[in-house]
């Protein structure tokens, strides 16, 4: 009931917000109008107004049990225009909304690790692998939230948990002996390079390689903290 009013609350502030120009002199009046004008609206990359509809929708229904998607959709429109509390606030809505579903945590997750709260990410991840132990998207970006924060052990055990489920992807020690001798700022640069970003998927057989890479030579030991 709490988190019900909770959320009735956060819609009902978009009725007293201005609204912009666009969005007061619309003729749009029903709740399907405004999604379906959400989305012409992000075909045109026009996230402000696509942020303004999905409210207007949700101002008018504010109990539809669509809502939990749409606030889903928010969030992520939201963290576009670089309101990242305002995307927190949204997701955590989508969650009390669709308690059982795991994009809404999932998304959250994303977000915390986008602003660096690695453990809110990890306790969000660790939700949906509760729920579904072989997600290997979910394993691989907690255990990326465990590496930053500096939990070497539990970020092995989620990619050896992936690694029975995929194929190995070809040994690169040159790379490892880089992220070995760099440390982290080294590993910054590996992890947030926009050729890796675009390929993450292929990482995760090297990331482990690192860590095992680290203990064979003796660089660490586990428990330690490596970054």
């Amino acid at each position: 009931m709490h988190k019900l009013i909770s959320i009735l609350l956060v819609i009902g502030a978009y009725s007293v917000i201005s609204l912009p120009a666009f969005a007061q002199n619309d003729s749009i009046s029903t709740y399907d109008g405004w999604i379906t004008a959400s989305f012409d609206a992000l075909d045109e990359d026009n996230n402000q107004r696509a942020e303004q509809c999905l409210k207007n929708a949700m101002r008018l229904e504010p109990a539809n049990p669509q809502n939990g998607l749409l606030f889903v959709n928010l969030g992520t429109i939201q963290r576009r225009l670089g309101k990242l509390q305002d995307a927190e606030i949204s997701y955590t809505c989508a969650i009390s909304l669709l308690d059982e579903n795991t994009v809404a945590y999932s998304t959250r997750a994303s977000l915390y690790a986008e602003i660096e709260q690695y453990q809110k990410a990890i306790d969000d991840y660790s939700v949906v692998i509760s729920r579904n132990p072989e997600d290997e998207d979910a394993l691989y970006e907690r255990a990326l939230c465990r590496l930053m924060n500096n939990d070497t052990i539990g970020a092995r055990l989620d990619l050896e948990t992936i690694d029975k489920a995929m194929d190995k992807v070809d040994k690169a020690f040159g790379i490892v002996d880089f992220l070995i001798t760099g440390g982290v700022t080294a590993f910054h640069i590996y992890y947030t390079g926009e050729d890796v970003v675009s390929t993450f998927k292929k990482t995760k057989s090297l990331i482990k390689e690192y860590i095992d890479e680290c203990l064979l030579r003796g660089n660490i030991k586990e428990g330690d903290t490596i970054f």
